[in-house]
Order: C-alpha cells, then structure tokens, then sequence
C-alpha cells in the first residue's frame, strides 16, 4: 500500500488508529470524536484532489483534539503535497512528540528534511521509519534516493542489490543511477536499455539515458533522447534541462539558451538549469547576466552539501562598504578557480578591509604575498570575528565584473627567489629556450577527457632546439614511460605546493599547458602561456578569440569543430620555432 492509502487506513481505524470510544470515557471524548469526523472528511477531500479545503479539516482537527497524533500526520502529509516543507515538517514534529512509534511520520519528515535540503537528517528519518516497519518500501526507496543526492554510490548500490534490483523498476532505475555515479556508464546504460526493453518509451529512463549519454560524451544521443520525452511529456522541465546541457557541450550555447529558459519557465527555481544558464553566457561573454545566474552553483552541484555553517551566520558580501570590516574569502572547487579569483584580495584590501583568506595549503604559501592586510587561515583553524563572508567565485559578482573591468589581467602573483635559485640550479645551464609542459589533468575532471592529451602527442609539438621541461606533479602511467625515455627535467613529488611550482614556472621562457591549474599559475605569474583548449572549452575562455581577458600572457590555441589535436600542436610548434630564452625571465 502507498504512504497515502497506510494514512487513511490508519485515520479510518487501521494499525495505528486510537481505540474505540467507550461509555463513561473522559469528557473530551466529544471532542476526539469531531477529530476523528474532521480526519475522515479531510481525508476525503485529498481523495478527490481539494488540497486547500483537506489541509483545513486537518488543522480544525488538530485544534479540536491536539493530542490527536493522527491529526497532526495527516496534516503534515497534505502541507508536503502542497509543497510547504517547513509547516509539514513542523506538524509531523508534533504527531512523533505524541507517538515516537508513527513510521509513516518519520517517513514523512524525512521527505520534508530532504525538499529542504537537509539529506543528512532527512537519512536520519528515514532510518528510523525502517527501523519501525522494514516493510515501509516507500522508506527504503526514498533512502536509496537520498544515498545517491549525497552521492554514497557504492553504498546505495549495495543497498539496491540487497532488495534485488530486478524486481521493481524504480530499483533498475536507481542502480542505473548508481552506477552511474560510479563511472560505470557502459553498465550503467545496458542496465538503462534493459528498462526500456521492458517499458518502451519510459520517459524517466529516457531521461536517465540522456544524463549517462551526456557522460560518455555521446551529446547529441543525449538530446535526441530528451527529444523523445518531451514528445510524450512536452512539460518535462529536466528533459529540457538535460537538452540545453547537449546543446552547451556541442558549442550551440543560443540554442542551450533557449532550452534553458524553456526549462525554467516550467521551474522557475531549478538550481541547475540557473547555473548551466549562466554558464552558457560566461562563455559567450555575457557577464553582467551571467554572473547572477553562477551563483545559483551552489544548489546545482555538491556545493549544496559543502556549505560551511558561517554561510549561515554571516552575510555573503554583496559590494557594502568593507572599510573596517572583516572579510573571510573562501575556496569553493578547483584550485586552478581559486588562483583565478584571488586576484580581487588588493582591491578588497584597497577598500579597507581586513581579509582572512581559507584556500587549500597548497596554495598557502603562493598567496601569502597577496596583501598585508590579508592573514591566511588553516581549513581546520577558529574563525575569527567576521563582518562578512565571501565565496572567491562570486567576488566578480560583487565587483561588477565585465570584460573590460578584469583585474590584474598582467599578474598578480609572485615566486619566491630562494625557489627560483633551487630550480634554477636543479635544471642546470641553458641549451635553447626553456619550454613548461603541461599535458593532463586530474582524472576526476568532467572534461579531463577532452582537455588532456597524452605526453607523447605534446612532445611533437616541441621543436628540437627548446629544452622541454615537465611542470607535472602527477604522471599517469601511460605517459611514464615515454616522460622517461624523454630524458627532461621532471620534478614530480618535489612539487609540494603551488611555490614550489610557481618558482619552477618562473625559470622557463614559456609555458605550453592544457586547461589545468598550472595554466592558471602561469598567467597569474604573467609568464608567456600557450593554452591549449578543446572545441568547447571551459566558460572563462569565452569563444574564437586568441587572447585572454583574464591573463593578458596568455595565448589560446583552440581545436576546431573536429575536436582533434594535432592542427593545433603544429599551430603550436610554428609558435615555437621561433622561440627564444626570455632575457627578463626572473631566475
């Protein structure tokens, strides 16, 4: 039976209904009677869809009996269809304050917690629904829901298996999102098509077909299989959503535009559809629109679970006077976004504030140069008194940022002499111009497969009178052996933190890098950097140009529609030919 049908049977005199009335009972007998008379009604008319008109028979019935555990549930089950969260979530506290054994109300407070964006406590619920009835299969798929949100795929899939993932189509569903979330798309797919043998035209296995065709990269299999849901369900806002992310990816940002904004104005509030919006006008150099529509990050991706508890105490910085005032700027994702964005400590420091910068400690040292007025703090260190917060990648948003307003573009970071001296002497007398190599980044990237290459493809683009130096830390098996019979200098595990490479980066004439943080350190140093992008590349490369706003060192190599390297390695080893050691390079 569903959760509804177990709360009406329960309201009509099922499992957890009270006892009958009996002659010589209290004298709110009465009183329990019209509750009982009001649940049946309102029951009715959640039967029949009058949500509005049930809600109201719920609540006279709890004013009319408040002890009424029932009451209290039913009301708290209509105020979630209606999608009030946080008053159902207040009546469900009630009904288990009365009767801690409800498993239908923990159940249902889970549900609440979770729409509210509290997974954890909505886990938590539902554990304790299952802890109650094991029977309660509602819970069990709901936990299985909330595993996979926080991305607990292993644990999820092991919860699948457990209940038999071949008897129930939400449980095929669900481990085809598991594996998923795993990596595992080849299985997950065939686990996807198996539904759709079973179930032809499925629109949320077509949907979860298109999110795992988007992750092997077959982009326009993705949106022809959004194409067929919204034949059969032209409303479906995720479809849409699912659409305008094959769009971006094949480089068609207008028509992922309107895809986007044909989503939201089914779902005004989707987090997602906001975000990959606004990516979609970074890239085409709409920052005034885009950067509002970035922040709707932190609903769309894992940041919604990543969030610190001072971003609920203290005001983010929106712009106000800083003169004063303690500002606490933080890292959010990548370390290459946080190299980017610290650029804006001088400005806020110029303002009168006071900064307390959190970023990784591989970057500690790095930024310790920023500013005077800027103090570094540990991960795990006690905050001090704040004024404000400010995630770095919304500190454009604040400033107003546009394409001809972009800080420090000519560099803003600086290597540490005694380093330089040390890599200096390591990589030994000049034979011809020293070219950094950057050919791959970290595997866990969503792009890494289209924005990595492999050693022995750059090496050819390396002319043989420039001395190639690796400015990798990590070298993918695959790459080892040729980095080996290479013979160049490679520091490796002597790359420490981002000084270490910093100083390395500043005794070579020229970087030549693929989308990595490294490409970020070179600009931010304002060494000379040949970045090499994919055919749709990251937002803040924009689209065409050949230089960078954000570095004016930098020059862009990009692929063509063709999305093959090897036009843009010989583009960049006519650049090279005519290489020569930088004079000026601080060694």
């Amino acid at each position: 039976m569903d959760i509804l049908g177990r709360i009406w049977s329960a309201a009509r005199g099922g499992r957890n209904s009270a006892p009958e009335l009996r002659a010589g009972q209290a004298p709110d007998a009465n009183k329990e009677d019209e509750a009982a008379a009001l649940r049946q009604r309102g029951n009715a008319l959640l039967e029949q869809g009058s949500l509005a008109e049930a809600i109201a028979c719920y609540r006279r019935a709890c004013e009319s009996a408040p002890e009424d555990a029932l009451a209290w549930l039913n009301q708290g089950y209509a105020l979630l269809q209606a999608g009030q969260a946080d008053a159902a979530g207040d009546c469900l506290r009630r009904a288990l304050s009365i009767d801690s054994n409800l498993a239908d109300a923990h159940f249902l407070l889970g549900q609440s917690d979770a729409r509210r964006g509290l997974l954890p406590q909505a886990l938590a619920c539902y554990d304790r629904a299952l802890a109650l009835d094991p029977a309660l299969s509602a819970a069990a798929l709901g936990r299985i829901d909330l595993l996979l949100d926080l991305q607990r795929w292993q644990e999820a899939l092991a919860q699948i298996d457990a209940q038999g993932a071949g008897q129930a189509m939400p449980l095929r569903q669900q481990r085809a999102r598991a594996l998923h979330g795993l990596g595992c798309n080849a299985e997950a797919l065939a686990c996807i098509d198996q539904l759709l043998a079973q179930q032809p035209g499925d629109a949320d296995a077509l949907h979860g077909k298109a999110n795992i065709l988007l992750e092997l990269g077959d982009h326009q299999g993705a949106l022809d299989a959004s194409a067929q849901v919204l034949a059969q369900h032209p409303g479906f806002a995720d479809a849409m959503g699912n659409a305008g992310v094959a769009c971006m990816r094949m480089g068609r940002l207008q028509d992922a535009l309107a895809w986007f904004d044909r989503g939201l104005a089914q779902q005004p509030r989707d987090a997602a559809m906001h975000w990959n919006r606004g990516l979609a006008l970074l890239t085409l150099g709409d920052l005034a629109q885009g950067w509002p529509e970035h922040e709707w990050r932190w609903g769309a991706t894992v940041l919604r679970h990543a969030r610190a508890p001072f971003t609920e105490s203290h005001p983010q910085w929106a712009g106000e006077p800083l003169a004063g005032k303690t500002l606490l700027l933080h890292a959010e994702q990548g370390l290459g976004d946080s190299i980017q964005f610290v650029r804006y400590v001088p400005l806020l420091a110029a303002a009168g504030a006071r900064i307390v910068l959190r970023v990784p400690p591989a970057l500690h040292a790095l930024c310790a140069g920023l500013s005077p007025a800027c103090t570094l703090l540990a991960q795990d260190a006690p905050l001090p008194h704040l004024d404000f917060h400010c995630p770095l990648m919304s500190l454009p948003l604040a400033f107003r940022t546009t394409l001809d307003s972009i800080p420090a573009a000519g560099g803003y970071l600086r290597s540490d002499a005694a380093k330089r001296a040390h890599w200096e002497q390591a990589l030994g007398p000049r034979r011809g111009p020293r070219v950094g190599l950057v050919w791959s980044g970290g595997t866990q990237h969503k792009n890494d497969a289209n924005r990595s290459m492999p050693l022995e493809a750059l090496l050819r683009a390396v002319p043989a009178h420039c001395t190639p130096v690796s400015l990798q830390k990590e070298v993918r098996p695959g790459d080892a052996g040729v980095l080996q019979a290479s013979g160049m200098f490679h520091a490796g595990a002597a790359l420490q933190g981002f000084d270490d490479t910093a100083a390395l980066i500043d005794c070579v004439d020229l970087v030549v890098s693929v989308d990595t943080s490294v490409a970020h350190l070179a600009g931010a140093l304002g060494k000379r950097l040949l970045l090499l992008l994919p055919a749709v590349p990251d937002w803040r490369w924009l689209l065409e140009r050949q230089d960078s706003p954000w570095y004016a060192s930098a020059r862009l190599f990009r692929q063509g529609a063709d999305a093959q390297w090897a036009p843009v390695l010989a583009r960049v080893r006519a650049e090279l030919e005519g290489a020569e050691p930088q004079r000026e390079a601080r060694c």
